[in-house]
């Protein structure tokens, strides 16, 4: 006789309208700075769309996060040139060393990329 097998599935997408909260939760808990930073970034962000966040669920939970900023700036000639930065990564403690940033950078990186 066997035990029960119970398997934790953690999602990995972009941020999902009603979410906000619990990332900026996440941010201002793991970095210790108020939110009016992350809210800052975010706002600043040329073309915003919720595929520049990319979270870690677990149970509902947005567990780990990154934010991709996108911004159009001017190349040394003058051209214009749209150029992505990755920044506010961050995970819950009890979620850390299990590899959730990792894949949501791999997410990031395709997300500037396309």
């Amino acid at each position: 006789m066997g035990w029960p097998c119970h398997t934790r599935v953690v999602e990995y997408r972009a941020i999902r309208e009603g979410e906000w909260d619990q990332g900026m939760t996440l941010w201002t808990g793991v970095f210790g700075v108020p939110g009016w930073l992350f809210q800052s970034l975010h706002d600043s962000t040329t073309g915003r769309s919720p595929e520049h966040t990319r979270v870690a669920v677990d149970d509902g939970r947005v567990v780990s996060a990154v934010d991709v900023f996108m911004r159009d700036l001017r190349g040394i000639d003058g051209t214009p040139l749209r150029v992505g930065g990755i920044g506010s990564v961050a995970t819950l403690p009890e979620y850390r060393k299990q590899g959730l940033s990792g894949r949501l950078l791999e997410d990031a990186i395709a997300v500037m990329t396309a």
